[in-house]
């Protein structure tokens, strides 16, 4: 490798297109907000969802966006499959029972910015910490419970 330098073509690129793509993204959110602004369903919406712990602007606009705002889903349980945050069990009859799974239709795009945002809660909100710890704790007892069942 070689000691690369300000003055290297390759960085030089990189850098404007950087510096391109934030204007590019700063543009788009001012257009995101206009459209939130105009609507005031949507700015209901948004305000309420952003208003939830670890829910920011992403998080808030994409949901919104994704779900039409709040019109796709009737009820939470249905939108929790379309994220794919509810396992579904594998058996067959009364004998073969496979592990649960999330569904491969799941739109995984809104679930990793859910999970960010439940990391980022978790990270800022001492009482969503303290429900965390509780249910991994809770998990953790109820696998070993199981292993040592008969």
């Amino acid at each position: 490798m070689y000691e690369a330098s300000k003055k290297d073509i390759v960085i030089k690129m990189l850098e404007r297109k950087q510096k391109e793509n934030k204007e590019i993204i700063a543009a788009l959110e001012v257009e995101m907000m206009k459209i939130v602004a105009n609507d005031v369903k949507i700015q209901t919406s948004y305000q309420l969802i952003t208003s939830i712990k670890g829910i920011g602007k992403a998080n808030g606009l994409m949901t919104i966006a994704y779900i039409e705002n709040f019109t796709s889903f009737t009820n939470p349980r249905a939108y929790a499959v379309y994220v794919g945050v509810i396992p579904f069990d594998h058996s067959s009859g009364t004998s073969i029972r496979g592990r649960k799974t999330v569904s491969h239709l799941a739109n995984k795009e809104l679930k990793q910015e859910l999970n960010q945002a439940a990391k980022s809660a978790t990270a800022w909100d001492k009482e969503i910490k303290n429900y965390s710890d509780n249910k991994i704790e809770n998990k953790v007892l109820q696998n070993r419970f199981e292993q040592h069942k008969i």
